[in-house]
């Protein structure tokens, strides 16, 4: 069901193409950072990796300066829970793939350069958490909750050629979710703060 979804989004616009053929598909490589500070008792705290993703969006444009943009990119991120001394548990890896649809606002005269700011909504697939300190711990996997949410972002296209452009994107999606470890379905839910940042370099094609 996932993965339907997914593909219904990224492809969603593409009936449109016989019409002007004004779309643009953007290969993507991320930079991202979750930004999310979970305390959960004086003692604890969770701490999150810088990390990377890969993207890939299909954007449409409607007029000079509109175009709607459907986006799913894969954001990875190690996480570990941060004990007195300076100890360290290890969380794994957060795994999110925000799968997202919105606009984007352009300038009204398209030239070589292509600044804009957009936003939207977008669901997030979370996934869970694996490691071996999880695992010898009694905690096992720890299952976090998809979510839906907002995203903003803002970035500009630099044309190479007619077809061909490299893209520099900013994106900010807050996402909080509810986690549950798989060893204990009785066990209390904790909330997990995973507001990610990503910054994003892609290679963008117009046909």
């Amino acid at each position: 069901m996932k993965h339907a979804f997914l593909v219904f989004l990224i492809f969603a616009a593409l009936p449109l193409a016989a019409q002007d053929r004004d779309m643009q598909l953007t290969a993507w490589v991320s930079r991202a950072q979750i930004d999310g500070d979970d305390d959960f008792t004086e003692d604890f705290a969770t701490e999150y990796e810088d990390g990377y993703g890969l993207g890939l969006s299909i954007n449409r444009f409607f007029g000079p300066m509109l175009s709607v943009e459907a986006s799913a990119f894969y954001l990875r991120n190690d996480a570990a829970l941060v004990l007195p001394g300076n100890l360290a548990i290890d969380l794994g890896t957060v795994n999110l793939r925000p799968i997202s649809l919105g606009a984007q606002l352009h300038l009204p005269r398209r030239t070589r350069f292509d600044p804009y700011i957009g936003a939207g909504a977008a669901y997030v697939v979370a996934g869970q958490l694996s490691s071996r300190d999880l695992g010898s711990g009694g905690v096992g996997n720890v299952e976090l909750e998809n979510g839906i949410t907002y995203y903003v972002n803002a970035g500009i296209g630099v044309q190479l050629g007619q077809a061909l452009a490299i893209v520099a994107d900013a994106r900010y999606l807050p996402f909080e979710t509810d986690s549950s470890p798989d060893a204990n379905e009785d066990g209390p839910e904790q909330e997990i703060d995973l507001t990610a940042k990503f910054v994003s370099l892609g290679l963008r094609f117009k046909f």
